[in-house]
């Protein structure tokens, strides 16, 4: 599973490298992993998106549909800012250099940016497949409702990929920080039956998300190329 969740990254690194020598590598290697941006982008991707635009928003939705308040399993909020960026590098964050950073911006020469985030979506959740044969799934959703909120996810990623100056740094937090989430907002209750209530509250977070931002961004998602027009 470790070994695996690197391979969109190494796939990336060996298709520029047989694409464009040694040099294309450098360079790729050197625009994807870009440090020096604005540190509004860290704040937000490492802490702001994760806690407040998913966590808190999804718990507030639980909380509406009766869920009962129950942090006796939480963990400590002091291990949040030190888990995530540890846990990027090796459980879901390590994906975003092949998605993000190679993939993403291939799409985005020839496609609008709504569809390139929603064609995105598609090999992301057939690359998790693997995971569905694991005992219990591996954790994850049914796959007709990882499809629904990987859509909203990937338009939300492609907006935070253009405005972090197309660096994957941010990406990375961020991925993780949505996965690592859930251990602090405990959702005990079942609020929705026949249901996985996070599933579910899940795709109505990130979907109203995804609206608001192509509302205010006219559906540019923040790129500015026109190559795709």
């Amino acid at each position: 599973m470790y070994i695996g969740g690197y391979s969109p990254f190494l796939s990336a690194v060996l298709v520029t490298r047989i694409a464009g020598g040694n040099h294309g590598l450098r360079q790729w290697l050197k625009r994807t992993f870009r440090w020096r941006i604005h540190i509004l982008w860290y704040v937000a991707c490492w802490f702001l998106l994760p806690i407040i635009g998913l966590g808190l928003f999804r718990f507030c939705l639980y909380l509406l549909l009766g869920g009962r308040l129950d942090f006796s399993e939480a963990l400590p909020w002091w291990n949040y800012p030190i888990t995530v960026p540890i846990s990027a590098l090796f459980m879901g964050g390590n994906e975003e250099p092949g998605w993000r950073g190679y993939a993403l911006p291939k799409l985005l020469k020839h496609l609008h940016p709504i569809a390139a985030s929603l064609v995105l979506g598609v090999p992301w959740v057939v690359w998790h497949l693997p995971m569905y044969l694991l005992p219990g799934g591996g954790g994850y959703p049914p796959i007709e409702w990882f499809l629904i909120y990987v859509g909203g996810l990937s338009i939300i990623t492609t907006w935070l990929y253009c405005k972090s100056s197309m660096s994957v740094i941010p990406l990375m937090l961020f991925h993780q920080g949505t996965n690592h989430i859930s251990n602090y907002f405990p959702m005990p209750t079942d609020v929705l039956p026949g249901f996985t209530d996070w599933v579910v509250l899940t795709a109505i977070v990130y979907w109203i998300t995804a609206i608001v931002l192509l509302v205010a961004t006219k559906g540019r998602l923040g790129n500015s190329a026109t190559a795709h027009e």
